[in-house]
């Protein structure tokens, strides 16, 4: 199979894709219940909204394996300066006024609102791709999903428009779910992140996002990697998900029609 290139993939690829899709689609109720779960733990009602967009910053940020610390440092203390987030507009004016990397060259569209959150975010010293799509993600979720009131920002549109996007966090468990299904091509978060945007649109993208849980529990490490296997240990580590019989039996069935999906 030849690399991914641009917005074209072969007949076999597309086939695959939008079978997977389908799953996620078919499946959303469990990756829900875990977001629910954490969500509720990093938003709090007595919170300001300053206290509760610095506390999703740092659920976001600390998802990292090794955070750098002083950067996030330097990070962390130049948004407590800022007043107040009262508007999703004022919190990226905010942003962009903070200190960028060196190599930071791209502007930032700012006619959209998600992707111009990302770019800024993922710019910022102590902040990556992956971590700033995911902090995006959750901006999107708490406003979009879940009958909670997690929503803080009155001027954030509901849905996302047309020349908006968001972006997959792309990390290890997802690298091996794509190296597993197309093992002849390169993944980074670039290319997936264009793979999914040339065939999905608006409110689809964040669908995708449900592809870290199932890969999550269907990964074991050996000597040599990561192989794709029911991960029961795994599975139980998430505290969301309930534990009685129905759901356990009925997740692990549908894990190995993940696999197969990602396998085949």
């Amino acid at each position: 199979m030849n690399s991914y290139n641009n917005s074209k993939i072969l007949i076999d690829e597309k086939e695959k894709l939008v079978q997977l899709f389908d799953f996620l689609k078919r499946n959303r109720e469990f990756n829900m219940m875990v977001h629910e779960f954490e969500y509720k733990k990093a938003l709090m009602p007595n919170y300001s909204i300053k206290e509760n967009v610095i506390s999703l910053l740092y659920y976001a940020v600390y998802t990292q394996s090794q955070p750098k610390l002083d950067s996030l440092f330097h990070f962390f203390k130049a948004i407590q300066k800022v007043g107040k987030f009262d508007s999703f507009k004022v919190f990226l004016n905010a942003l962009n006024k903070i200190e960028k990397k060196s190599n930071w060259t791209n502007p930032i569209d700012e006619s959209t609102n998600y992707n111009g959150l990302f770019h800024s975010l993922k710019n910022k010293e102590g902040w990556g791709e992956k971590t700033a799509a995911l902090f995006v993600k959750a901006v999107f979720k708490t406003h979009n999903h879940y009958d909670l009131k997690f929503g803080f920002w009155y001027d954030l549109e509901k849905g996302i428009k047309e020349n908006d996007k968001l972006y997959l966090p792309v990390d290890e468990v997802i690298l091996t779910i794509f190296n597993t299904m197309y093992p002849s091509s390169k993944w980074n978060f670039k290319s997936i992140n264009e793979l999914i945007h040339a065939n999905w649109k608006g409110e689809e993208l964040e669908i995708w996002d449900d592809l870290w849980f199932w890969g999550f529990i269907t990964q074991k490490t050996n000597k040599t990697g990561r192989i794709m296997e029911y991960n029961e240990a795994k599975l139980w580590s998430l505290q969301a998900i309930p534990k009685e019989s129905y759901y356990l039996e009925k997740l692990e069935d549908l894990t190995k029609e993940f696999i197969k999906i990602i396998e085949n």
